[in-house]
């Protein structure tokens, strides 16, 4: 039930990514291939945005290391691990919540045993930043456990980059690295030693993949002017429902990193409501069949609109 519940929403994140974003690229796509036990040790700028990228580019089923903050909430801790999340808790959450920590450390090490895959954010918190902050130990720690088990468990590096934070219709860039294992740590050094080894490793690959950017090419001016008139029907329709999520997401984000994630999630859940809302006035009113081609055509508008964009 939980790997079907996972399936469904990975499927309905790619449809919403399809109108969220002008563009996807993925550099090495070979790599969402890649079969656990495996750590993705992804940078992290711009909040949940990242994981939800991840997640649903990736082939195999991700579980997520994710901020403890989020499980606060009671019925949250239900939702969340039908998702594939683990709570991880820092200081300010409160020192007694610290303990919890090794549970989520246990419980990697057992989703890689049984040769699944963990993101770890390996900065550990998000800054909207562009550029590389010093690594956390968590990712070296699982991957010390496992290995001390038998375990042959991987690192693929992976750098995330954005246009913009705050647009809509934005260009993203998954870059993939290369995957590397135990074969980089000597066999008699101490767990000090290749926890540095470990990081050090990570971040030359991370730094590489850095420094791979994507040309993103304008549009032909002919197939854009072929474009405009679905393009201004897609943004008549839509703008609406888009300006009435930013107008409430805004206020409540504004303040924080999570205004891009916070937007995506509301608009992803909400929009189908607004497709067969706008399906059910038109079939109200006019009783034709075709009405319910709105389900189709509203969307597909909306794509229209975000390719013609610029």
């Amino acid at each position: 039930m939980q790997q079907l519940f996972y399936g469904f929403i990975k499927i309905w994140v790619r449809l919403s990514l399809k109108i969220f974003c002008k563009k996807v690229v993925i550099r090495n796509p070979e790599n969402l291939a890649a079969e656990g036990p495996l750590i993705i040790a992804a940078n992290h700028p711009n909040s949940f945005f990242d994981a939800i990228l991840i997640g649903a580019h990736m082939q195999q089923p991700v579980h997520f290391i994710t901020r403890g903050d989020v499980f606060r909430k009671r019925w949250a801790p239900s939702i969340l691990e039908q998702l594939n999340m683990m709570p991880i808790y820092r200081i300010r959450d409160g020192k007694e919540k610290l303990s919890l920590n090794q549970q989520t450390f246990s419980r990697s090490v057992e989703v890689l045993k049984a040769n699944g895959i963990v993101l770890i954010f390996v900065e550990g918190m998000c800054e909207y930043q562009t550029t590389l902050l010093p690594l956390k130990k968590g990712a070296p720690r699982i991957l010390l456990s496992c290995w001390q088990q038998g375990i042959n468990a991987k690192v693929l590096p992976v750098w995330l980059r954005y246009n913009s934070f705050f647009s809509f219709s934005k260009n993203t860039e998954i870059n993939l690295g290369n995957i590397f294992g135990k074969e980089i740590v000597s066999s008699n050094v101490s767990d000090g030693e290749a926890i540095t080894k470990i990081n050090k490793t990570t971040s030359q690959e991370l730094l590489r993949l850095y420094d791979i950017r994507h040309k993103f090419l304008h549009l032909v001016l002919l197939f854009r002017w072929l474009l405009a008139i679905p393009a201004f029907a897609g943004f008549l329709f839509n703008y609406p429902f888009y300006i009435l999520v930013r107008s409430v997401v805004y206020p409540l984000t504004k303040k924080d990193m999570h205004y891009d994630s916070v937007m995506f999630g509301v608009l992803t859940l909400l929009y189908p409501f607004y497709v067969l809302l706008l399906t059910f006035i038109t079939w109200h009113f006019t009783h034709n069949v075709y009405s319910f081609l709105i389900i189709v055509l509203l969307p597909l508008l909306a794509r229209c609109y975000v390719i013609f964009k610029k």
